[in-house]
């Protein structure tokens, strides 16, 4: 729904732009001294205004999409430091009570990112579920890792 506004406010904006163009040629094309504060007023009210409007409706539809792609490049990155600063596990608990998200989100968000692969989900003998971020590896095992040939 929030794309077909976006799309629609884009498209909107556009029209704006093209209107205030054509006005602006329109009026042009008839300049006459005698009506000169007419002119004005039709520059202002008729080619300014609407060129403004759908330049902003055009700038805010743009800027919304990429706004939100950083706001979850933000969240991604917040929740690998979450998950380096606690050994690379985490519980939908601790990364509720580290992030602004709900402990709904957090579980969502973890569960996505198993299903893609990202993490690998563990059971606790209390039964409780653990993502583990098999690519944050602690400073000891980075000092003892081996090399690709000794395997």
């Amino acid at each position: 729904m929030k794309i077909v506004v976006r799309l629609l406010a884009l498209i909107s904006g556009i029209a704006l732009c093209l209107f205030s163009l054509f006005a602006f040629i329109g009026i042009t094309a008839d300049l006459s001294s005698e009506a000169l504060w007419v002119n004005i007023l039709f520059y202002i009210f008729a080619c300014i205004m609407p060129g403004l409007g759908g330049f902003f409706l055009c700038k805010w539809a743009i800027q919304a999409g990429k706004n939100k792609r950083r706001k979850y490049e933000v969240l991604e990155n917040t929740i690998l430091k979450v998950a380096e600063n606690r050994g690379g596990r985490l519980t939908p608990i601790e990364l509720a009570m580290d992030t602004d998200l709900t402990l709904d989100e957090a579980k969502a968000l973890l569960e996505k990112w198993a299903l893609k692969g990202y993490v690998t989900i563990k059971v606790s003998e209390g039964g409780a579920l653990i993502y583990d971020f098999t690519g944050i590896t602690t400073e000891q095992e980075k000092q003892t890792a081996k090399g690709v040939s000794e395997f």
